[in-house]
């Protein structure tokens, strides 16, 4: 499906994407904030057959930001973590926030990298994200689609919640991994922007550790998939276990977003 949005630069549908079990229809979307829609982009929606849309972002960014989505879409508020959890996002402030960490921690050249990966971490272990993400599959499992989630940039909330619904469709790591990777193609100009402009005003050292949190790496999903073998030994087990995706749910899942 050719999904694009004029305001929202990585949002994609997952049609195509193969699975052990067949391919990926056209009802499952993923994308960064919709706080901004232009009538375009409100029209894809509706050719999309979006009727649901899953906000994974704070509270506080669902406020700031909301989302403007026109009446045929349902909005369902599944925050993964709280502010104090989540600590960096794509806004302003949040920028000047890491900004300053990074500096308190100038000692150390790979701190933002340390950073991700303990958010990736929470984004796995935590029980808010593990509540949202079980919410997440509950609106999979009774809604009609087409089903649209997000969070801020649609990269690291998004990208796990993406991974989670492979992981249940049976989609094989290598296809997950370069799904996730594929985020920063669609945010390459952006983040360039912003990686040019810490260039300009904080340096080098501080750009290249902007760019390791804006940019997604292969090490951070590696991390969640470490866990869950290392945890649960089985996907499997860690979708029921941790998620309460039991074989029938999985079956349901499959026969409503797959195809042959």
């Amino acid at each position: 499906m050719d999904f694009k949005l004029e305001s929202v630069k990585n949002a994609r549908s997952l049609e195509g994407v193969k699975s052990k079990f067949g391919v990926l229809n056209d009802k499952l979307f993923r994308s960064g904030r919709l706080d901004h829609l232009t009538n375009n982009d409100i029209e894809v929606l509706k050719n999309a057959k979006i009727l649901n849309v899953v906000d994974l972002r704070t509270i506080t960014e669902q406020n700031e930001r909301p989302d403007v989505l026109p009446s045929f879409i349902s909005y369902y508020s599944c925050p993964v973590l709280d502010e104090e959890t989540m600590g960096i996002t794509r806004d302003d402030k949040s920028r000047v926030d890491i900004i300053s960490l990074i500096r308190e921690n100038a000692h150390d050249p790979n701190y933002a990298k340390r950073y991700m990966e303990s958010t990736y971490l929470n984004l796995i272990q935590n029980q808010s994200a593990i509540n949202a993400y079980k919410k997440l599959f509950d609106i999979l499992l009774t809604k009609e689609a087409g089903i649209l989630w997000h969070c801020s940039a649609g990269k690291d909330r998004a990208g796990i919640a993406t991974m989670y619904v492979l992981l249940a469709l049976g989609v094989e790591k290598e296809e997950i991994v370069k799904n996730y990777l594929k985020t920063n193609e669609y945010l390459i100009d952006e983040n360039k922007i912003i990686v040019d402009n810490v260039k300009e005003r904080h340096g080098e050292f501080l750009a290249n550790q902007i760019k390791d949190i804006f940019f997604c790496d292969e090490e951070y999903i590696e991390i969640v998939f470490k866990y869950i073998y290392d945890n649960y030994k089985t996907v499997d087990n860690f979708l029921e276990t941790v998620l309460g995706l039991n074989q029938h749910k999985l079956l349901k899942l499959q026969e409503k977003y797959l195809k042959k």
